[in-house]
């Protein structure tokens, strides 16, 4: 899985589509990149951290293009 940074979606356009996807999540994340692929969506998967039960964690994030 190719990521970018928050500071490089950013620079290209890009803007958050949907909420991190952490481990355990890696099912969910997939039917959404197969979703956006089939319909030809330009998007980009943003590496991110994200605090849980006082816990950081190192998760995912789908941006998209102009919407």
């Amino acid at each position: 899985m190719n990521t970018i940074t928050i500071k490089e979606a950013e620079a290209a356009n890009y803007k958050p589509l949907t909420f991190p996807y952490v481990a355990g999540e890696e099912t969910m994340l997939g039917k959404v990149v197969a979703d956006m692929e089939r319909d030809n969506i330009d998007y980009k998967l943003v590496e991110t951290t994200i605090k849980v039960r006082d816990i950081r964690q190192w998760g995912v994030e789908v941006w998209r293009r102009g919407h």
